[in-house]
């Protein structure tokens, strides 16, 4: 995550070729390859490497993203060419292996189920399964809101 930083801060300075260098050194280490254009706004878990984070894609907060996901541009005889990238909403887990392609919109508490193809918007308080990936809303629990200390 501090590599991210580091590159994002790199490229918003103006200096493209360090913040290039600091995505290389990242992938090298981590297996994790994140473009520059992609931003966040708040805490990310990468829970393994060989992650693939490109095009113009924006990570909302407490987002998670398990190992072999790739998220961004894609190019399928079903789509044009573009270089958006999805924007994930808040407190959204990304299962194992999925793809999340294009200028998609995922929502806020969304789960991403494992080698699904997302290549269309899923709403809110939802789960997406499959190839191309389906989604129904889902009831939450105790488990799908964020942790806050007992009051006393």
């Amino acid at each position: 995550m501090a590599l991210f930083r580091a590159q994002s801060f790199f490229f918003e300075a103006g200096c493209p070729p360090l913040a290039t260098f600091v995505s290389r050194l990242n992938s090298f280490l981590f297996g994790v390859t994140i473009g520059n254009q992609v931003r966040s706004n708040g805490s990310i878990l990468f829970a393994h490497g060989h992650v693939v984070l490109d095009g113009w894609t924006v990570l909302g907060d407490h987002v998670e993203v398990n190992p072999f996901v790739t998220l961004g541009i894609g190019n399928s005889s079903q789509k044009r060419f573009e270089l958006w990238g999805p924007t994930i909403g808040d407190y959204v887990n990304v299962g194992t292996g999925a793809k999340i392609i294009g200028k998609v919109t995922i929502g806020d508490h969304v789960r991403i189920g494992a080698n699904a193809v997302v290549l269309d918007d899923v709403p809110s308080n939802s789960t997406a399964v499959g190839a191309p990936a389906r989604h129904f809303l889902t009831r939450q629990g105790l488990g799908d809101l964020p942790w806050e200390p007992p009051s006393a």
